[in-house]
Order: structure tokens, then C-alpha cells, then sequence
């Protein structure tokens, strides 16, 4: 069942929206930093720069909203979900180095975010509880290349239906802003996990990394992008991976970014980046039962959870590499007793001559996977998906 409401990566035109130019001031696409973008140019202290599309939200169900924003130090961006009436429901600000959020029933939630670097800002919202629930990605977390996705706050709000979303910059301020993967989606299946399922080095949903930034960056190359393709027109798979991503580490984030944001089927990728420090199989095997444990108890049905098996990869070596082939032997046995699917990634993946990534799926270093090898990665899981999944709230598949 198609799960995704609306979509712009900004490669196209502006036809799905309607903008307001105000006095030197421009709404264009363009590109900036390797990708194109919806850009603002506010020139004019005293006006402002807008773009606003209508949005078929579900009223029976939550929703996710999500989009990356940059704004130059001297400028502002706002983000409002807005009803028919133009009554704005939740707004999401950014300027002067700081990221604020409110409802129209509660007030201000801040955090810091600095100017002229890009985020991430998430919304999960819930027409049936009344309530909003605002992410960004937490950049004070590790280095550029691993920030996994953080909750600010969930707050009430009115229940309005909402209809249209709008950017706009301030009638106050001025300095260049930037929009991009804005999209809206029910969540259902997603991908978790180190750079491997997050699509480093060529992409990342974080914005703020360097595999955004610089080189090629490859939009359409990672895990969660060919996994919706397969599953057919409409269909969005949220990419909840993070770079240097530990199993431990995915057991933390596991109830904030997996279970209250709403996924049903869970792709869990792990244990590489624990061998490669000198983690053993029986810590990953722990870990990954606590991440288990947390998602059935979080209402994800058991099958709905999908397990891959570690490739061997050219960092891993010696003592490390029997770790990672004793935790690939203990996982079938785990996924049969608990109903859980395991992934044979391993099968695929691994070149036990070279003792590392096969040479066609290899993005160069040994170790990652480039476009042809995250398009398998997806492939392997959606051939061990049942040709009926059942549309309940539990996600079950029959």
C-alpha cells in the first residue's frame, strides 16, 4: 500500500507550488552544494519569500513531514503546516544559530543549530491524539559523519486538519535560505543502521555530512531509495541510518527513532562497525536482543523485523572477522526461534578470497557499497518480503 503523500527534491519545476515574491527578492530552484535546491534570496528588509503547496494529509492516522533547511547567518526560515483557512498548526523556525518549535497550543522549544550549516527537521504528527513531535538531527552527537536523529520536543496542538505546508523567509531580516527533500509520508517500512544502510559514502539523510557536501553525491544510490522502488510506485522506506553506528548505539535510538515515530518493519544492518573496534559476537548478539526486545515490545510484529547477517568487509581482519563470522552463524538459529527474517547479506556481499566486498558492489574502499551493492542490499530483503502484506496498525505481514 503506497505510503507517501507528497514528494519534491526540488529536480523538476516549481509547479506544485505557489510563491510569493516579494520587493528583491527571488524563489527559484538552483543548485547549491552538489544538489539542486529550492533557494530564497531575500534582499529586502522589509518583505519577505515564500512557497506553499497543498498536501492530502491522513486524518485516521500520524504522518511524518520531513525536509532539510540551511539559512545564511543574517536570515531567517520558517516552516508552517498550516488548514485550509491558512491557520497556522505548527511552525518550525530557524535564525540566529537556533532551531524553535511551537504548536498553536504551546509555546517555544529551542535548540542550537548553526547558521549556515545544513539539518534535517522531522515532524511526526498525529491528527488522532492531537499531538506533534519535532526531530532534528543532533550534530553535537559524534563527528560530522554520524548524528543520529534526536527528538526536541512532542507537544499538543489543536487537531485542525492540516492541509498545506509553507516556507518563508522573514520580513525583517535578509540573507540567502535553502530547501530540499521535502516530503510527507506515513511510516511504515524503514532502514537502520551504520553508513552501509544510511548510503555513505555517496549519500546520507543527514545533510549536515560531507557525503552531501562534497564529491558526487549519488541521490538515488542508497539502501531505503531501492527498497521503495521495489515496492512499487508511491512507496517511501525512511532512511534511519548513521554513520560509525554501533549496536549499542542503535539500541539507544531504538525506542526514540524507530518505535515513536511509527515504523512497522524494521531492516536492522549492525555489528560491523563493533568488530572493527574490538566488539565480540556475544556483545552484538546482547545488544541486537535489546533492540528486538524493544521494537516487539514497541508493537512491531516479529515478523516485520529483518535481521542481515554482517558481509565481510577490508578493515575487518584476523580475530575480528571470527567475531563477525561467529555472530553470523548465531543469528539464523536467534531470527527462527523469536520469527524474526534474517537477511543473508553475508551470501551476497562478501568476497572470501579477497576478504572483503565483492569487487562489483565495492564503492572503492573495501568496504561500503556503491549504488549496484545498496540497489542488492534492498533486493535481499524484498525477496524475503510475502507478496501480501496486510494494512493494520500492527503492520503484521500474512
Amino acid at each position: 500500500m503506497a505510503n507517501l503523500h507528497f514528494e519534491d527534491r526540488f529536480d523538476g519545476t516549481l509547479s506544485a507550488w505557489t510563491t510569493y515574491i516579494g520587493t528583491s527578492n527571488t524563489v527559484v530552484i538552483a543548485t547549491q552544494d552538489l544538489s539542486s535546491k529550492l533557494r530564497f534570496v531575500d534582499n529586502a528588509a522589509a518583505d519577505y519569500g515564500s512557497a506553499k503547496t497543498s498536501i492530502t494529509f491522513p486524518t485516521d492516522e500520524a504522518y511524518i513531514i520531513e525536509f532539510d533547511m540551511m539559512v545564511a547567518s543574517t536570515g531567517s526560515l520558517t516552516f508552517e503546516l498550516l488548514d485550509a483557512s491558512n491557520t497556522v498548526l505548527a511552525t518550525a523556525e530557524l535564525t540566529s544559530n537556533t532551531l524553535t518549535f511551537n504548536t498553536d497550543t504551546v509555546g517555544d522549544s529551542t535548540t542550537s543549530w548553526t547558521d549556515g550549516t545544513y539539518n534535517q527537521v522531522t515532524l511526526l504528527v498525529d491528527p488522532v491524539n492531537n499531538t506533534i513531535k519535532c526531530y532534528w538531527y543532533d550534530l553535537t552527537y559524534g563527528s560530522s559523519s554520524r548524528n543520529p536523529r534526536q527528538m526536541l520536543a512532542e507537544k499538543a496542538f489543536s487537531g485542525t486538519t492540516a492541509t498545506q505546508i509553507i516556507f518563508r523567509t522573514d520580513s525583517t531580516k535578509t540573507g540567502n535560505a535553502y530547501v530540499d527533500e521535502v516530503r510527507s509520508y506515513t511510516p511504515d517500512w524503514c532502514i537502520v543502521g551504520p553508513s552501509i544502510a544510511d548510503g555513505k559514502p555517496d549519500w546520507s539523510s543527514d545533510p549536515s555530512t560531507t557525503y552531501r557536501l562534497t564529491g558526487t553525491p549519488v541521490e538515488n544510490g542508497f539502501p531505503s531509495y531501492h527498497l521503495g522502488v521495489l515496492l512499487g510506485s508511491n512507496n517511501y522506506v525512511g532512511n534511519l541510518g548513521f554513520g560509525g553506528a554501533r549496536m549499542a548505539e542503535i539500541e539507544v535510538f531504538a525506542q526514540e527513532t524507530i518505535v515513536d515515530l511509527g515504523f512497522k518493519k524494521v531492516i536492522i544492518f549492525g555489528g560491523l562497525n563493533d568488530f572493527n573496534n574490538g566488539g565480540t559476537a556475544l556483545e552484538v548478539q546482547a545488544d541486537l536482543l535489546s533492540i528486538t526486545d524493544t521494537l516487539v515490545a514497541g508493537g512491531i510484529f516479529p515478523g516485520n523485523i529483518y535481521i542481515n547477517t554482517c558481509y565481510w568487509i577490508a578493515i575487518i581482519i584476523g580475530s575480528e572477522n571470527t567475531e563477525r563470522v561467529a555472530f553470523n552463524n548465531w543469528l539464523p538459529g536467534f531470527c527462527a526461534d523469536n520469527g524474526y527474517t534474517m537477511v543473508d547479506t553475508d551470501a551476497t556481499h562478501s568476497d572470501n578470497v579477497a576478504e572483503q566486498i565483492v569487487a562489483a558492489y565495492d564503492w572503492g574502499d573495501g568496504t561500503h557499497c556503491n549504488s549496484t551493492g545498496s540497489q542488492k542490499l534492498a533486493q535481499n530483503a524484498y525477496d524475503l518480503i510475502p507478496a501480501t502484506i496486510a494494512a493494520n496498525t500492527q503492520g503484521y505481514i500474512s
